[in-house]
């Protein structure tokens, strides 16, 4: 293309048929994106051969900027005023889910503990059939490969307005459960508003407080919530895979360096049914609908 050595370069054809001979095809164009020893053409070539959306169309990307340009938070909104946290890997960016475990002080549930879960409301700011909206339906996901991600929503919203950082009012849909001290669920609602997350935890850091030493007093109330949700019916039954997640190491200049399996904390645990557990509410509200 243009005298240009496409030695040790990759990219692809771009083929068309011609109107007068619809059954033949001539290459119309060679679309080069660099050097195949370059550690990022690999996640392209992927995308390329998943036809996957890399890219949001400017209108996307225009539409994204002008709902994080004009959102404010109202003083009239209904504010959950409890000590959220989010404890997520160390690299995340998206952090679209947040707890918070309280003893339950009513007299008629001794021993008993309140946990609430929050989502970040995406559907506050994407309505259905809105041009973001079906962009976010032709991706279905997100997709992570070991350099980047491919967002399903721009990032205004995704790694904005809908991440649950710390000390920064956001919407979220919180479900809020009553267990009993033997995790029995006694009942649960939803509450739509404003949360504020107090900190933002790695499943790493947030491990010691599930420790068993006596100084990490701060989250005792969580350890108390997981030995709980260890024996709660409801949890008994879930799917247990016990596949040991691959983490890929990456250089400061993008190579891969490493590959080691990830550690199943008692951080990941304590997620991993409390989110169990909301989904249960929302089938039995959704059952009861």
């Amino acid at each position: 293309k243009m005298g240009e050595t496409l030695d040790q370069k990759f990219g692809y054809f771009a083929i068309g048929s011609p109107s007068r001979y619809p059954k033949k095809f001539k290459i119309q164009d060679f679309h080069i994106f660099g050097s195949i020893k370059c550690p990022s053409s690999f996640s392209k070539i992927a995308a390329i051969e998943w036809n996957l959306r890399q890219f949001f169309p400017r209108n996307i990307l225009d539409e994204a900027r002008k709902i994080f340009d004009n959102y404010r938070v109202s003083k009239n909104e209904h504010q959950i005023s409890k000590s959220f946290i989010t404890i997520d890997p160390d690299d995340a960016k998206d952090l679209d889910d947040a707890i918070c475990i309280e003893a339950d002080n009513s007299n008629n549930n001794p021993g008993g503990i309140v946990l609430y879960v929050g989502v970040a409301d995406v559907s506050f700011f994407v309505k259905p059939n809105s041009i973001i909206d079906r962009e976010a339906l032709k991706r279905g996901n997100s997709t992570y490969f070991p350099d980047k991600v491919i967002p399903m929503l721009p990032e205004d919203l995704s790694n904005n307005l809908c991440s649950l950082k710390e000390n920064l009012p956001s919407r979220a849909v919180v479900v809020k459960m009553h267990l009993d001290y033997q995790g029995y669920k006694i009942r649960h609602e939803f509450i739509r508003g404003i949360i504020t997350v107090k900190k933002n935890y790695s499943y790493e850091n947030f491990e010691a407080y599930l420790s068993d030493c006596e100084t990490k007093k701060k989250y005792s109330g969580y350890k108390r919530a997981l030995n709980i949700l260890k024996q709660s019916p409801h949890l008994k039954n879930r799917l247990n895979l016990n596949l040991a997640e691959k983490k890929i190491s990456i250089s400061s200049k993008g190579y891969p360096t490493n590959i080691t399996e990830k550690n199943n904390l008692r951080s990941n645990e304590l997620i991993e049914m409390m989110m169990i557990l909301a989904n249960l509410c929302v089938s039995q509200t959704l059952s009861k609908s």
